[in-house]
């Protein structure tokens, strides 16, 4: 799945897996008997798009940056991202 979100400089197109979120059994009574899961967003890849001029675009994908280079906590904000913008229903993106 392909989901581009906005940040402050730049579009990402950011590649990864939906994983929906998964409701845990319940009793008659309501109670719940097994856990719920939330939905996740695996972020496998990303490219940053930046608009140089109105038709033009440079775009830098994450297998250009040394590994390691990117920070963890870059990937868990895009999943974050991804997963609140497909909770608004935004999703016209592959």
């Amino acid at each position: 799945m392909k989901v581009t979100i906005q940040l402050e400089e730049c579009e990402v197109i950011v590649e990864g897996d939906y994983i929906p979120a998964e409701y845990g059994e319940r009793d008659a009574e309501g109670q719940q008997l097994e856990m719920d899961w939330p939905a996740e967003f695996l972020v496998s890849g990303f490219t940053l798009r930046y608009q140089v001029q109105p038709s033009m675009y440079f775009e830098v994908s994450d297998d250009d940056f040394p590994i390691g280079l990117i920070h963890s906590k870059f990937y868990d904000d895009l999943e974050a991202r991804v997963l609140e913008k497909l909770a608004k229903g935004d999703t016209n993106d592959d």
